[in-house]
């Protein structure tokens, strides 16, 4: 029966626990050799202060210093001042000789010596007599020493001379003695010497099995990483093979915008056109249906669009002067009617001192307000809706404003458990099949993250029963003029039925490729008052620019043959008043960079389709306030 495979984790275990016991081993011959080297590293010092504190070359040089006072007393004349103090200097380097002796931390090793203590106090009886007839510097009681006869000096040599014998005898013995004990220092440093080798051997053999183990160690650990970096490898790859996918889908969906919504644009004029008709009651009907389902497709597309446009990093601002108020106002305004209709109360309270204008995007603004308005009607079967905005303005920057808005319900409430997933892509609180209140659950997703780019936040609370209460609170910059263009985003987002009059029929050169979307501005343009020449592309309406004046020009970003984006700046090349005509966008792409590359190229107004009547009429309105103005302020 053939043994089992070592597993790698058991192989780790077994390469663990040996090199553990060579490390304990080893650790304890490094304390045998730690205790070894102290000991030897005791009689190095031992050694080297007895080599430091050599007493045979002191004593040698006593002697010498011995025989140089010697010749100093015999060639001193007694009545010459520097030669007696030359022997006076003499005798003082002599003196520190003989202290330098007595301070030797070795000199209790030679009390052997037979000359030692004699020639000791000999020394000692010389220095004594010596100080009284040469007084020496630093001892002496006047500035300066008496004159010294010829005598004195006779008598201190004579005492000098039976020392100079003494101390080359000792000398002799010292060096004799210090021989001696080297030589014995010397064999124990041999005997620690050798015990050191021993544990050294010892410690290689226990470090070449420690390596040993550490070598198929490091192989295993280098195979397990080998492995490692091929997960993360392949992890990597994966990675970027979703976030290429998720890229890829994110700019299909966008890129998409076009294609849905040229065509939705198409329905919607249609029937547009089809309600200004003279319809019987059932038509009328099946059109309120039409419309209606028309209307939640484009909040659903909307929607889908937008998150495609977070996704891909696309999702844009376009803050601009604006009456939060007077939006609010329209917001309410519009959902009146269906609130009444359910029985509900809707009203708005502002409080505080609210600046002119803000500077917001209106668009995001609305779309966030109509969320908030849109889920309290559909969930609220009955009671009220209340709309409260209150101002604050930042005690320390004037030019930033805080904007609280409420919007508070009386409906049926949510769950603790459904309030914490609330703001959660796709999530309903309602799940049920036969759930009676229909959508995506993508609104209130968007709204936060719409508010979050705002620089704000949008928060929630809720009881079951109790109805919900929704807060969104934004701190704007306050606007340094009030939009004077007319009411703010109402070019994006005007409420069907108030669409203005302008005030003067306006001749436009309209370039849309689709021929539905042709007829549709053709005819609403035409309910408007104004003349329109229409083009297919983009060349037919530069060529058309370039030969007539038109009061404006309306052009599709999206076109075969040449694009709106180079049709507008050949049109913005023309000379004179023919390359200043204001231009008008339409587009219904969600990319980041296609509104910046619009305002780029020179265009006044920028449209999202699908393109309501009010809208357009909005839009027109303004370009007719641009072609009044002077060129300076129209450039």
């Amino acid at each position: 029966m053939s043994k089992p495979k070592r597993t790698g984790w058991g192989l780790a275990r077994a390469l663990a626990a040996g090199t553990a016991s060579a490390l304990v081993a080893l650790t304890l011959g490094f304390a045998a050799l730690f205790f070894t080297q102290w000991q030897q590293w005791g009689t190095l010092s031992s050694l080297s202060q007895t080599r430091a504190d050599y007493l045979p070359w002191t004593f040698f040089q006593l002697q010498a210093e011995a025989l140089r006072l010697s010749e100093a007393l015999a060639t001193t004349q007694a009545s010459d001042r520097a030669s007696v103090d030359r022997l006076v200097l003499r005798y003082e380097i002599f003196v520190s000789r003989i202290d330098l002796v007595r301070s030797s931390r070795n000199l209790d090793g030679l009390r052997g010596l037979t000359d030692l203590d004699p020639t000791v106090q000999a020394l000692d009886r010389f220095v004594a007599d010596t100080d009284a007839r040469l007084p020496r510097p630093d001892t002496a009681e006047v500035a300066t020493p008496p004159t010294l006869t010829p005598a004195e000096i006779e008598r201190v040599r004579d005492s000098l001379t039976p020392l100079l014998a003494r101390l080359q005898r000792l000398s002799v013995q010292a060096q004799t003695g210090y021989s001696d004990k080297v030589t014995e220092r010397s064999m124990a440093l041999r005997d620690v010497s050798a015990g050191a080798i021993g544990l050294t051997v010892l410690q290689m053999a226990l470090v070449c099995a420690l390596v040993l183990l550490a070598a198929v160690q490091f192989r295993a650990l280098n195979q397990r990483r080998a492995r490692q970096l091929d997960l993360l490898k392949r992890l990597r790859v994966a990675r970027h093979r979703a976030q290429a996918a998720s890229s890829a889908k994110s700019r299909f969906v966008a890129n998409m915008s076009h294609e849905i919504r040229t065509p939705f644009q198409a329905i919607l004029g249609q029937l547009a056109l089809l309600e200004a008709q003279p319809l019987s009651p059932a038509q009328v009907e099946h059109l309120a249906l039409a419309v209606e389902s028309a209307q939640g497709l484009l909040v659903l597309l909307n929607d889908v669009l937008d998150v495609s446009a977070m996704e891909a990093g696309s999702f844009r601002l376009a803050p601009e002067p604006c009456d939060v108020v007077e939006l609010l106002q329209d917001q309410v305004r519009l959902l009146t009617p269906p609130a009444q209709a359910k029985g509900l109360a809707l009203s708005l309270r502002a409080c505080g001192a609210p600046p002119v204008a803000l500077m917001v995007d209106p668009a995001r603004l609305r779309q966030i307000m109509t969320n908030l308005l849109s889920n309290a009607l559909k969930f609220t079967p009955s009671g009220r809706i209340d709309v409260k905005v209150r101002f604050e303005p930042v005690a320390d920057d004037p030019s930033q404003c805080c904007v609280n808005l409420m919007v508070r319900d009386t409906g049926i409430g949510l769950s603790e458990q459904s309030l914490a997933r609330l703001f959660e892509r796709f999530y309903q609180a309602d799940t049920r099949t036969h759930r009676t209140q229909t959508g995506a659950g993508l609104g209130l997703e968007i709204s936060r993250s719409i508010a979050r780019q705002m620089g704000g936040e949008l928060s929630a609370r809720s009881e079951p029963g109790q109805g919900s209460e929704f807060d969104l609170r934004l701190c704007l910059p306050v606007a340094p003029q009030p939009n004077r263009a007319g009411r703010c985003g109402a070019a994006e987002g005007a409420a069907p039925g108030d669409t203005p009059t302008p005030t003067t029929p306006l001749k436009l050169l309209v370039a849309e490729d689709n021929a539905l979307v042709r007829r549709y501005l053709q005819s609403v343009l035409a309910a408007l008052g104004h003349t329109a020449v229409l083009v297919d592309d983009g060349i037919q309406a530069i060529d058309q620019a370039a030969r007539e004046r038109f009061d404006a020009i309306v052009l599709d970003v999206h076109m075969p043959l040449m694009d709106g984006i180079a049709a507008g700046q050949a049109i913005r090349a023309l000379p004179g008043a023919l390359g200043r005509v204001p231009l008008m966008a339409l587009t219904a792409d969600v990319m980041r960079d296609t509104r910046a590359r619009l305002l780029a190229a020179g265009f006044d107004l920028i449209l999202d389709k699908p393109i309501r009547r009010g809208d357009l009429a909005q839009g027109l309105q303004r370009l007719g306030a641009v072609r009044l103005a002077p060129p300076e302020a129209a450039a």
